[in-house]
């Protein structure tokens, strides 16, 4: 993962790292495959899982978290709550004229989870919406409040 991201980063740092812990998990069991070790898929699953976790709370968490970006700020300095929300904005929300919005629906385009009309409207696609049943049937069973409402 070190030498992919230094020296042939993909754009989504996600994706990225699912592709690559599919990859060393099936490197990593090559062998149990040849050998037709009866638990392979065991294996397979399992190391893919650690790898994934890894990826999962490190890389992409760095990359996209308003916590981590709080604890950098106040690690420079000192704010109170109003300088925290402007630095945000300044420094989260429009870094360098890139929008984390925009940074996200272009993530969710190449995903496939949202297309865009004629009208330049966008829209979810049935790849969208499977994803968002399992992530309310997520939310549900682990009890997670959503920190947003429309």
């Amino acid at each position: 993962y070190y030498f992919k991201r230094n020296y042939f980063p993909a754009k989504i740092i996600y994706n990225e790292g699912v592709y690559l812990s599919i990859i060393c998990s099936l490197i990593y069991c090559l062998p149990l495959f040849i050998k037709k070790i009866r638990k392979c898929f065991l294996i397979l699953g399992l190391v893919f899982l650690i790898n994934y976790s890894f990826i999962a709370t490190f890389p992409t968490l760095i990359d996209r978290s308003i916590s981590i970006m709080i604890l950098k700020t106040l690690n420079k300095k000192s704010l109170n709550i109003e300088e925290l929300k402007n630095n945000y904005i300044s420094y989260y929300s429009n870094y360098k004229n890139v929008f984390q919005v925009d940074k996200r629906i272009e993530e969710q385009k190449i995903l496939n989870n949202i297309g865009i009309d004629s009208k330049n409207k966008y829209f979810l696609t049935k790849k969208g919406k499977r994803f968002l049943k399992i992530t309310d049937f997520i939310k549900n069973v682990f009890n997670i409040n959503e920190s947003y409402k429309f």
